[in-house]
């Protein structure tokens, strides 16, 4: 268990630091890859701190695509 909480307390740094670097959803996601190591995770962290932080840009790109085809 100790090794476990370890990784994590080293995935979530990367992960918000991959965001702050980031301009955009994508890049923040690639950022994480970049790192390494448990690369999905900190993807998915990162990933997820975009669809948070900037929900109405995703939200507004998605309805325009659903509107317009």
């Amino acid at each position: 268990m100790t090794l476990a909480v370890a990784k994590w307390l080293t995935s979530v740094p990367e992960s918000i630091i991959s965001y702050i670097e980031a301009d955009s959803y994508t890049s923040a996601i690639r950022n994480a890859i970049s790192f390494g190591g448990d690369a999905d995770k900190m993807a998915c962290m990162a990933g997820g701190i975009a669809v948070v932080v900037k929900k109405v840009e995703l939200c507004n790109r998605y309805s325009t695509i659903a509107r317009y085809g």
